[in-house]
């Protein structure tokens, strides 16, 4: 089976808007390291780089905030029960 490393939920966000990761990159004005980054780890992405990324790519804000939320909470519950 193979697993990504990308947090799919944003992946699944991201992938809903029909515009190409190299379209959001090019109008953020990032690397797409970066935005890959992001998408492995989006707890690393400050509120102003999820507002730029909701312009950017059309998505809502608090979806994008409660995508960041979930994947923090999940994070913290594998850490704890490790």
């Amino acid at each position: 089976m193979n697993k990504t490393k990308t947090y799919k939920p944003l992946d699944d966000l991201i992938d809903e808007t029909g515009l190409k990761k190299k379209v959001i990159v090019d109008r953020l004005g990032i690397d797409y390291t970066t935005f890959y980054r992001w998408r492995v780890k989006p707890s690393s992405i400050s509120a102003v780089e999820l507002g730029e990324l909701s312009e950017a790519s059309g998505i809502d804000f608090m979806l994008l905030f409660k995508v960041v939320k979930n994947f923090k909470s999940e994070h913290d519950k594998m850490a704890s029960s490790a």
